[in-house]
């Protein structure tokens, strides 16, 4: 059974604290300049891990596997509240980056697709939950123009 790179984890949640930091907290506004260099950095890293990358037009950041067959999604948001908790979000995509990472590593589970996902504005800074209702369809087509 493959095991988790623990300090690869940990390098990469202190390394995405580092963008946005205020203090005991962090940041990141959905679209600021904050958030932005954090969905950018987490591309190279999907990037890096193997996995083909893309934003979509909400700014949904997505690493898909090139595996085939049906596929895991893991992730959550990187956007933050004002000073929000580092680990808020964060976790659980860089979690899915090494859930990914860790099985494409390992020779008895590298088959498996494991795509990860970092949310658009789950903060509700625009929008509540933006990137997760755009990614499942249920983002109103007037919903960004009302937002912004």
């Amino acid at each position: 059974m493959p095991l988790i790179n623990s300090e690869r984890l940990l390098s990469n949640l202190r390394h995405l604290r580092t963008i946005g930091a205020v203090g005991q907290g962090v940041v990141r506004p959905a679209f600021s300049a904050a958030d932005m260099e954090a969905r950018d950095w987490l591309r190279s890293q999907f990037e890096e891990a193997g996995l083909t990358t893309a934003m979509d037009g909400v700014g949904n950041v997505t690493g898909k596997s090139p595996n085939t067959g049906p596929a895991m999604l893991i992730g959550s948001h990187s956007d933050t509240q004002p000073t929000g908790g580092w680990l808020d979000g964060a976790l659980g995509v860089i979690y899915g980056l090494e859930v990914a990472r860790t099985l494409a590593e390992d020779s008895t589970t590298r088959q498996l697709a494991v795509d990860v996902v970092s949310l658009q504005d789950e903060e509700s800074r625009f929008y509540g939950c933006l990137g997760s209702r755009s990614l499942c369809g249920l983002l109103p087509p007037d919903a960004i123009s009302q937002a912004m």
